[in-house]
């Protein structure tokens, strides 16, 4: 393990990005505890940052991961994706409008969009004209409810989350508009009902989101909300050196474990750091991920772990 952490670190301070391969129980987390702990005894460990699927993990992670006994962090060393995408979103909000951004859970977007799909049933707002084989019993279920989160999301999270769209033709520049214009080019193209009744219930939620001191950014959208951030920074702004909304600095190096449990939209967050990669007074201070995956599908299984470049 020793030669293979020393290999994978000078590999990702020379600026490559690695994908490690293996099956459950190859040692995959390990491998990333150890060349953390080569990492941060040669490079400042603020700007080394490690990323996981959710909460949990991250915990188990900060409890691992060998700091030098010098070392100052303004963070912890290990944070989900969520959690990570979430303060950049929130300082950038902050900076540019004086004004906090509140989180939703997953939970309280249950909520909301149960009290507005109640509302159009009871007349209390207009609803959508869904077609005829969406009656109002199947309307009233909490399957519907899912149903109808489910499609919000994927369309909120799809721009800058899952490809990075083009720039608005009115005024060139890109814009964040959680997935609504990607909507409405679908729907030019085929005019779906189902689809209409999204996009209005989409315009509708996204008015209960913008209130202040109701709305915030909800666990869907913030992964995309975040790459859109670090999209629209300077292109000085690159690893090593601060956000221009936090003092924080862009991470250096990112470490990444249980990708295979990260969702599609980490892509565009990814992505976007992984652009900020650049050669600082000489020293290599390249953005690089390692990403520990789990061997799935249509290969045969690996009896260890597989290194492999990761493609530029």
């Amino acid at each position: 393990m020793d030669e293979m952490t020393q290999r994978l670190g000078s590999t990702l301070l020379s600026g490559d990005c690695l994908t490690i391969i293996g099956r459950p129980g190859t040692g995959k987390t390990a491998l990333l505890e150890s060349v953390y702990a080569q990492l941060v005894s040669t490079i400042d460990p603020a700007p080394v940052l490690v990323l996981t699927p959710d909460r949990d993990h991250a915990d188990v992670l900060r409890n691992r991961l060998q700091l030098p006994a010098d070392a100052v962090l303004s963070s912890a060393p290990a944070r989900s994706l969520a959690s990570f995408a979430y303060g950049i979103a929130r300082a950038a909000h902050t900076t540019r409008t004086g004004e906090d951004l509140e989180f939703i859970s997953g939970a309280d977007q249950d909520v909301f969009l149960a009290d507005l799909l109640a509302g159009h049933e009871i007349g209390r707002a207009r609803g959508p004209a869904w077609p005829s084989e969406i009656t109002a019993e199947v309307r009233s279920t909490s399957a519907f409810r899912t149903e109808v989160r489910d499609a919000l999301n994927r369309v909120m999270e799809f721009d800058f989350g899952m490809r990075m769209p083009e720039a608005s033709p009115e005024s060139s520049e890109h814009v964040f508009d959680f997935g609504r214009g990607a909507l409405d080019r679908v729907l030019a193209d085929n005019p779906d009902p189902r689809w209409q009744a999204v996009a209005e219930i989409l315009d509708e939620y996204l008015g209960i989101m913008s209130m202040p001191g109701y709305g915030g950014i909800d666990s869907a959208t913030v992964l995309a909300l975040a790459a859109f951030e670090i999209f629209r920074e300077p292109a000085e702004v690159t690893a090593g050196r601060s956000w221009t909304f936090a003092p924080d600095r862009v991470p250096t190096v990112v470490l990444a474990d249980g990708v295979q449990d990260f969702p599609a939209a980490s892509w565009g967050i990814l992505e976007q750091l992984r652009a900020r990669a650049a050669l600082l007074d000489g020293d290599t201070s390249a953005l690089v991920r390692l990403l520990l995956e789990v061997q799935v599908g249509g290969a045969e299984a690996l009896a260890g772990l597989d290194v492999r470049p990761l493609p530029a």
